[in-house]
């Protein structure tokens, strides 16, 4: 889905195309990596997707990037899609950057209790001094 939406994208989101748009725009399901961005411009997906240039394809359905795989078998792209690729996505980054198995112990010593309400008033440097007035 591209930063500004031509009429095309507005129909084929739907109804609540503004919405969708606001909300998802920058989503890691919506972004990636591609050299010809340029060409794809604002056109719609299934033209992003099956772009060619002077005889060859340089679509979104034919980019070598594993990023990319699996956006061929696309044949629409709005909320669901956005999401369905953002859930693979994170799924596919716990893979590459493992995070820690820690113990219930460990974590807790870490967590921060919320035990009262603190605001920047409360702090010492916050009061007025005399000096600045």
């Amino acid at each position: 889905m591209p930063q500004k939406l031509s009429n095309a994208w507005m129909k084929e989101l739907g109804e609540k195309w503004e919405q969708i748009h606001n909300n998802y725009i920058n989503n890691i399901g919506n972004l990636t990596l591609a050299a010809y961005n340029e060409k794809y411009s604002n056109r719609t997906f299934l033209e992003k997707r099956d772009l060619v240039n002077d005889g060859h394809p340089i679509g979104l359905g034919n980019c070598p990037l594993r990023l990319n795989e699996g956006l061929s078998r696309k044949d629409q792209w709005g909320k669901t899609e956005i999401v369905e690729r953002t859930e693979k996505l994170a799924e596919e980054a716990t893979m590459v950057w493992p995070y820690p198995q820690l113990s219930p112990e460990i974590i807790a010593k870490y967590r921060l209790l919320k035990t009262e309400e603190y605001n920047v008033d409360d702090s010492e440097d916050s009061k007025p001094d005399d000096e600045y007035y």
